[in-house]
């Protein structure tokens, strides 16, 4: 994953994954360290429904308070799969406006950069 803040100043970072089930297996999810704090309960895989999370915060939790926020481009994580049917499929990110259980980017202002689904852009995977 990705992730390019352009002008804005990140503090926080959920990705939702969806891929086929049938077709793929998630096997791992890691972390690159952009952020401060990717909570080991925000890096899930769920390959009974077909989804993988992984989130991040610019947090640091013994010091309580929020860290440099991040305005840079750089890789956020890396997903891995394993095929279970050699066919075609795509693996995108979930996203709703406004909604905080999917995929968002949040300013320093607490505020949802991600405008519409043409920001995130996903794998086809021949």
């Amino acid at each position: 994953i990705l992730l390019n803040s352009q002008v804005n100043k990140i503090i926080a970072v959920d990705t939702k994954i969806k891929f086929d089930k049938d077709v793929l297996e998630a096997v791992d999810v890691v972390s690159f360290r952009l952020l401060v704090t990717y909570p080991e309960s925000a890096r899930v895989i769920d390959n009974n429904n077909g989804f993988v999370y992984l989130s991040a915060i610019n947090y640091d939790s013994t010091k309580k308070t929020f860290t440099e926020p991040y305005q840079n481009i750089g890789l956020f994580g890396r997903m891995s799969f394993r095929v279970k049917k050699s066919l075609p499929t795509k693996i995108e990110f979930v996203y709703t406006p406004k909604n905080t259980n999917e995929t968002n980017i949040i300013n320093t202002s607490g505020e949802d950069i991600l405008n519409d689904q043409s920001q995130l852009v996903g794998a086809v995977v021949n």
